[in-house]
Order: C-alpha cells, then sequence, then structure tokens
C-alpha cells in the first residue's frame, strides 16, 4: 500500500517522457475541469499535468437534449450553425492552457507502481486522476443498436450527438401514433434527462396541434420519478400528470424489435414481460464503468473506481483520486456534480503534495436542470441523504422561464470559458 501522504517522485528513475507529475485519465467534463484547476493552483506546472483521451472531440453533453427536444431550433440546419456555441470544440482547442493532452487509449493499470499502459506507452505517475466518464452500453438491449444505426426508423436517443440529431429528425416527423420513452436502472450520466427530452417532446408536439394525436408514455426501471431528491419528485409526477402521460414503473427494457415495431419490458415486480408497440420510441442505454477500469485492481463492487465519498480519494491507493462519472460514489452523474468534486480533489492532491491531510469534502452536491416544456425549467439542486441544496431563494421545484434561459444560454457559454 502506498503510504497516505509520501508520494515517490519517480522522474529521476524513469525516462522523463514518460513520467507525469499528475496523469488525468479522461478529458471530458471531470477531466477538463481537474486539469484546468490543478494548472491554476500554483503546485504543479502545466507541463507537469498529462491529460489522456484519444477523442479529438469535446462536447458538451446537455447540449444533446437540447438537440433532440428543439430548444435549439426545429431543423438540423439551424442547429447546426450553433453548434461551435452550444455544442462542441475541438480536444486541443480545449486543453490549451499548457497541459498535455496525450491522445492515446488506457489499456491496463498497475497502482502497486504507480503506473499504467496505454496502446502505445507505459506511463508512470506521481498522483493519478481517474476520470474517464462512464460507458454506454445500447449493446445490453437486444436489437437497440440496430434501430437506432437505420437512419429511417424512429428509435432514437439524446445519449450521442448523432442520435440526438436523429432524435430531432424523428420528432418532428412524428404526426400520429405512441411515443414511448424510456428511463434505465441507474447510474446515469443525468438522471433527469430521459424526462427532459419527454416534456420538450410533448410541448413542441403541443404547440404543433398534435397532442391529441400522439400517446405518449412513460416506462421507466425505476418506482419514483426523481431518485435523488424526493421533493423534486414528487413536483416532476405533477407535472407529467398534468401532461396526462401515463407512467410504467419497475419496467426494465429488454428487447426492441426493429421489423415489428414493439419493444419489450420486463416488470420486475410481477417478472412477466410485456410488448408495446411504437412509433416512437426514446432509448436510454444502461451506463457502466469502462472496461480498462472496472478490471483494474481499482474498481469497487460495482467496477466503478473506488472512492471516498467525501475526499474522491482511493480508499487503498492514497495517490490516486476520481472524479465525474466513473467514481463510485452515491452522488448524481452530471456536470454540476463535477463542478462540485474538482475543486475537492484538487485541493487534496496539493494537501498530499504539502504532506498534509486530505481535509476537503464533496457533500454529494448535484444539480439537474429539467426541462419542463414550454419555455420553462426546473432546477433541481440536491446532496447526499436526498436533501434539497438550492442556490437560490425561490421555489426551485417551481419551474420558470429565467431557469430556462440560464440552462440554454449562460450554461454552455460558461461550460466553454471555464
Amino acid at each position: 500500500m502506498i503510504s497516505k501522504f509520501a508520494v515517490k517522485n519517480f522522474s529521476s528513475v524513469r525516462n522523463f517522457s514518460t513520467h507525469c507529475r499528475v496523469a488525468v485519465i479522461g478529458g471530458g467534463t471531470a477531466g477538463m475541469s481537474v486539469s484546468a484547476q490543478l494548472a491554476r493552483s500554483g503546485t504543479f506546472k502545466p507541463e507537469e499535468i498529462h491529460v489522456f483521451d484519444p477523442r479529438d472531440t469535446h462536447y458538451y453533453q446537455p447540449s444533446f437534449t437540447m438537440i433532440g427536444g428543439g430548444v435549439l431550433g426545429n431543423s438540423r440546419s439551424t442547429v447546426k450553425a450553433k453548434e461551435k456555441t452550444y455544442v462542441k470544440r475541438p480536444m486541443k482547442q480545449i486543453f490549451n492552457t499548457g497541459v498535455n493532452l496525450i491522445q492515446e487509449e488506457v489499456e491496463t493499470f498497475d497502482p502497486e507502481n504507480n503506473s499504467f499502459k496505454t496502446n502505445k506507452e507505459e506511463y508512470i505517475y506521481d498522483y493519478l486522476v481517474v476520470a474517464p466518464g462512464c460507458k454506454l452500453r445500447y449493446d445490453l438491449i437486444e436489437g437497440a443498436s440496430e434501430a437506432l444505426d437505420d437512419p429511417d426508423h424512429p428509435v432514437v436517443s439524446i445519449y450521442r450527438e448523432d442520435y440526438a440529431y436523429k432524435t430531432l429528425k424523428h420528432r418532428e416527423l412524428l404526426k400520429n401514433g405512441t411515443a414511448i420513452f424510456y428511463q434505465p436502472q441507474m447510474p446515469i450520466k443525468c438522471g433527469g434527462a430521459p424526462q427532459k427530452i419527454m416534456y420538450l417532446s410533448e410541448s413542441n408536439w403541443k404547440k404543433q396541434g398534435l397532442r391529441d394525436k400522439i400517446d405518449v408514455q412513460y416506462y421507466s426501471a425505476l418506482g419514483v420519478m426523481f431518485p435523488p431528491c424526493e421533493k423534486f419528485s414528487v413536483a416532476l409526477n405533477q407535472i407529467r400528470e398534468k401532461a396526462s402521460i401515463p407512467v410504467h414503473f419497475h419496467h426494465l427494457m429488454k428487447k426492441i424489435d426493429k421489423d415489428n415495431m414493439s419493444v419489450t419490458f420486463e416488470n420486475e415486480k410481477t417478472q412477466e414481460e410485456v410488448t408495446v408497440d411504437y412509433d416512437f420510441l426514446h432509448v436510454v442505454p444502461p451506463q457502466k464503468s469502462p472496461e480498462f477500469i472496472s478490471s483494474s485492481p481499482l474498481a469497487g463492487k460495482g467496477g466503478f473506481c473506488s472512492a471516498n465519498q467525501e475526499t474522491m480519494q482511493h480508499p487503498k491507493y492514497y495517490n490516486v483520486f476520481s472524479c465525474g462519472d466513473v467514481a463510485d460514489v452515491p452522488s448524481s452523474k452530471t456536470a454540476a456534480t463535477i463542478f462540485a468534486q474538482a475543486p475537492v480533489v484538487v485541493h487534496n492532491i496539493t494537501q498530499l503534495v504539502e504532506s498534509k491531510e486530505t481535509n476537503a469534502k464533496y457533500n454529494g452536491y448535484g444539480s439537474c436542470p429539467l426541462f419542463v416544456g414550454d419555455g420553462k425549467l426546473m432546477l433541481a439542486e440536491f446532496k447526499y441523504g436526498q436533501k434539497p441544496c438550492e442556490t437560490f431563494s425561490t421555489k426551485q421545484e417551481k419551474p420558470n422561464r429565467l431557469f430556462y434561459l440560464m440552462k440554454k444560454e449562460v450554461f454552455p457559454r460558461v461550460y466553454f470559458t471555464f
């Protein structure tokens, strides 16, 4: 086991080009936040920080809901013109603060020797931040990938950019029939996203005068509308009821039959299978830890990276921290969660450098800005214990236009200048 405080600097015993003072695994929201704050901390020089991510593009993932839901416009060409502001930037543009972006895939970890291997090289580190996010597992629903990859078939999803544009297309094409929206078991990225796209779609169909012709149905593997906080769960149930959307709890999606336009669920209470026809089907995939994490010594029981829920520090390897969706802590997986965790990770690493106690604590804060249609948004904020943790004095379970404009116009701009 590595000492709680002393972390050996390997720069004198290995090739300096493969030595990382700090290695950050993942260049998504978590990796971006932690590396930028470490570079500004004064404890590390920017060039001592290495971010590992093979991708060329960095996405503001909440924009996928805005694409599919028509918030950015109801045509592909309109939305495409706004991509730079709301959706994505080149990875090299995001990591332009002097930190090293290494576009290689991490394959294995050897935390006993402070090392890991990529598809090209072996690296050693003094401090490791594990932040690669989680993996979308459409393959765990039989027939889902085949249906999603057919551009003309109305099975859609807002969890990938290409599928978000497909959502926009088929939402606009639907004029009548049954529209089904699905919520899988937790954990997933942004637990409110399956409802956001439902309310936005329902609102769009209502504006077009189509609502009476479209039967909107909500199927959920969960037993409540919003597990992170009961206060907002109750409020969302009221919104669902007002929109006349039936809910079917404890239904786990098992199979999509593309040819017969049907989807099969398992009722987890009765173990019975239920098959329903659809004309529009929104799928949210199960989400797991990346295999190179789940198969490593860093993983906990669920395959996610083990971490103390307050310090974000690995319970065995004291110079290893995790942040964001891959962290095995009982919080939501949202950008707001990351922005609350990242300063804790950065502070505690700097404490270790100075042989001090890791005393910064994350309280479980998470936020889910929930589009509810009609140009309004509910700003759900909460912390560990399903307790509300609200920023504003207003009753945040009451959707309003100001929160909607904050989510649409302010948050993406702040994100890309963070």
